[in-house]
């Protein structure tokens, strides 16, 4: 009896299954066609890195740090209406020119308990939303920004 067929045969159908299977796995990965998941991280990344400029860049007629001038209007003002009037001006100079194509909203957590200081969206309906947060003497600004 020959065996040789028998030999080529059951590896030609090994090789088969196995390219069977490699197709069904790369036909099976969910891939999210949107991207969102790669878009959460580039939001994430953007609300940190926009957070971080603004705790470090510094003016150069002032010497003094987006943050810092916003604390200084808010500690000047009394953190009433003019002062966070003032704040948000700043902030949102700032953020317009950085967050060009994103939404954004900056609040105080510390001292005015949430009360926004700059947006130029509403983000009662937002999707993808992404936080940072930086210190600055006794207040806690926080940035959402989202598509």
């Amino acid at each position: 009896m020959d065996n040789k067929g028998l030999i080529v045969s059951s590896d030609a159908i090994l090789a088969l299954i196995v390219v069977f299977i490699l197709l069904a796995t790369v036909t099976n990965i969910s891939g999210d066609k949107s991207g969102s998941f790669i878009q959460q991280v580039v939001m994430a990344k953007n609300a940190q890195d926009a957070m971080e400029l603004m705790a470090t860049y510094k003016n150069i007629s002032t010497n003094k740090t987006v943050l810092e001038l916003m604390a200084d209007q808010l500690i000047k003002n009394g953190n009433q209406r003019s002062g966070m009037d003032d704040a948000g001006q700043i902030a949102s100079e700032f953020l317009d020119k950085t967050l060009s194509g994103n939404n954004y909203n900056l609040i105080e957590i510390n001292k005015l308990n949430g009360t926004p200081l700059a947006s130029n969206a509403d983000m009662n309906n937002a999707d993808n939303i992404s936080s940072a947060s930086r210190t600055c003497g006794e207040y806690i600004f926080k940035l959402y920004i989202w598509d």
